[in-house]
């Protein structure tokens, strides 16, 4: 019942009803910045990307943060960035435009064997490090191919198992990171409101578009 996002370089938490936001995880340097989190099944752990700003993204670094813990532990001393937890007992992350995939032990939380290539040419935003990939609970991956920049145009599509899309509704510019709730009755973004980095978290419910911003 936790939403864990990245904001002034480091994460932060809120509960799901709202309200003020607490921080997670502190920088070991000056110009670190802490993103794109991804909560591990044990629901206290916490993958993410660490880089410093300005660096290449072979700079990246994968890291983990337990909740109440003093600080972070990098897990993966090579390039990586945008991980996911796979139920195949893997982590499935960025290096390069490729996804990569190397086993990872949830308990221990460290890695356990040697990284291998899963994608080559996965649509990476070359400044963020942002992927356009989607992992399912049964092992499937949706991937966009390409490489990209931050002034790419966006839309959201809804687009059915056959592959049949459709324009699911109309959203204000700057939209971002668009992502269904495990019951498939939310949409989740993200939405630059004035082009200033002021970004706000919004989610509207698919039948009725009602819309709440966090």
């Amino acid at each position: 019942n936790t939403i864990i996002f990245a904001d002034d370089g480091v994460l932060k938490r809120i509960p799901e009803t709202g309200g003020e936001p607490t921080i997670l995880t502190k920088t070991k340097s000056i110009g670190e910045r802490h993103l794109y989190p991804h909560t591990l099944p044990d629901g206290k752990t916490v993958l993410f990307t660490v880089r410093d700003q300005g660096a290449e993204l072979n700079a990246s670094r994968l890291a983990v943060y337990r909740f109440g813990d003093e600080d972070y532990q990098v897990i993966l001393d090579e390039e990586g960035y945008n991980g996911v937890y796979s139920a195949t007992g893997h982590i499935v992350y960025g290096r390069s435009n490729r996804l990569m995939g190397v086993p990872f032990d949830l308990k221990n939380m460290r890695v356990t064997g040697v990284p291998a290539q899963v994608l080559d040419n996965v649509h990476t935003n070359i400044e963020s490090g942002s992927m356009s990939y989607a992992l399912s609970t049964e092992g499937t991956i949706i991937y966009v191919p390409g490489t990209g920049t931050q002034d790419d145009l966006r839309s959201v599509l809804n687009l059915d198992l056959p592959g049949k899309p459709t324009d699911f509704f109309d959203l204000p510019n700057g939209l971002t990171f668009a992502t269904y709730s495990p019951d498939s009755k939310y949409v989740a973004f993200i939405i630059d409101d004035d082009n200033l980095d002021n970004y706000r978290i919004y989610h509207y419910h698919v039948e009725t578009m009602s819309q709440r911003t966090y």
